[in-house]
């Protein structure tokens, strides 16, 4: 079994066949396509708005799960914070305050206040290199192949963060420059690997968008002959 985990890009946000409840992925999205192309059974465990904190959730459990052959993560943008646990709106994506009710909508409010510091997203970008570094070692200390690599993010803070960068295992990182099978520079995200014109309006990949995420993929992993 391949499990992916993700946002609303591995969920296939977007795409017709995409339920609007969060449980039901896209048959369409890379996943889909990646189980076609490895000729593997896969589990889409994308949703839709999510935060990093939920992806963790998400490869802790799977970490543990004796069929995973493979996992692939896909990390959402760093500042995409959880305030909540297991509410619709639990997650702020970017700089933009989702509805909320009026119970919470102070409180988060004020949270939100700490924007204006110059110190979060600092604190964001470092808390995210430190998920990638727990979960890396978790996965491996479980006797787990995985891939890494990014869905999008327009801000990527770099001072005083190369400590930590110094403690991530790049050779599964899809999109680093250290981790590039053509040894090409500069950092790519997915949104790198399909075209303008395989984007819908809200962003999110065309199927045939999708297609070209799990070719690529793909390449890593016939790359380290993980699945014969």
């Amino acid at each position: 079994m391949i499990y992916c985990i993700g946002d609303s890009f591995t969920y296939g946000d977007e795409l017709t066949d995409a339920g609007w409840d969060n449980q039901h992925p896209s048959p369409n999205a890379w996943p889909g396509k990646l189980g076609q192309l490895t000729n593997r059974p896969v589990t889409n465990l994308g949703r839709r708005a999510c935060g990093n904190t939920r992806l963790v959730k998400r490869i802790v459990d799977t970490a543990f799960k004796d069929d995973a052959e493979l996992v692939v993560i896909s990390w959402t943008s760093p500042n995409r914070i959880e305030f909540l646990n297991g509410t619709p709106y639990d997650v702020w994506p970017g700089r933009n305050l989702k509805a909320v009710d009026n119970k919470h909508k102070e409180t988060l409010i004020k949270a939100l206040t700490l924007d204006h510091n110059e110190h979060f997203d600092l604190w964001c970008m470092r808390k995210w290199i430190r998920d990638i570094i727990v979960t890396q070692n978790l996965l491996a200390n479980q006797g787990k192949r995985y891939l890494m690599l990014v869905t999008w993010h327009d801000w990527a803070p770099t001072e005083d963060t190369q400590d930590l960068w110094d403690k991530v295992d790049f050779r599964y990182f899809i999109g680093h420059p250290t981790s590039n099978l053509n040894g090409s520079n500069g950092y790519k995200t997915m949104c790198y690997y399909f075209s303008s014109d395989q984007k819908l309006p809200g962003g999110h990949p065309t199927e045939a968008g999708h297609q070209q995420i799990a070719e690529n993929i793909n390449e890593y992993i016939r790359h380290f002959s993980w699945l014969p």
